[in-house]
């Protein structure tokens, strides 16, 4: 876990260093906790499940920026999203009390 968060703060850094982070961002669940970091071309999302059970599905709606490609940093994958109007909703699965990253990158 300690290895895991200090690789992501290092890859991340323009993010986790932001002069305007957002703390307590809205999700699309109760019990989700989710903080945004904007970076360079790219925002991060700390997500936390404070809930005793997981949770499947949208989690999370975001701006979205024409030509970005989301990513779950946590278990190193791309993530499928819906894309509807301006936003993209965000789909994963946390287990009880469990923690996920994700990013989005916009592609040049």
């Amino acid at each position: 876990f300690m290895v895991k968060s200090h690789d992501i703060k290092l890859q991340y850094a323009d993010c986790f260093t932001s002069d305007n982070p957002e703390p307590l961002v809205e999700t699309e669940k109760s019990g989700i906790m989710a903080n945004k970091f904007p970076g360079k071309g790219r925002t991060i999302w700390t997500i936390y499940n404070q809930r005793y059970t997981t949770v499947r599905g949208e989690i999370m709606k975001v701006k979205h920026v024409r030509g970005a490609a989301y990513y779950d940093v946590w278990n190193n994958k791309p993530l499928q999203t819906r894309i509807s109007g301006d936003y993209a909703f965000i789909s994963l699965e946390l287990h009880p009390q469990a923690i996920g990253c994700i990013v989005q990158s916009v592609r040049k």
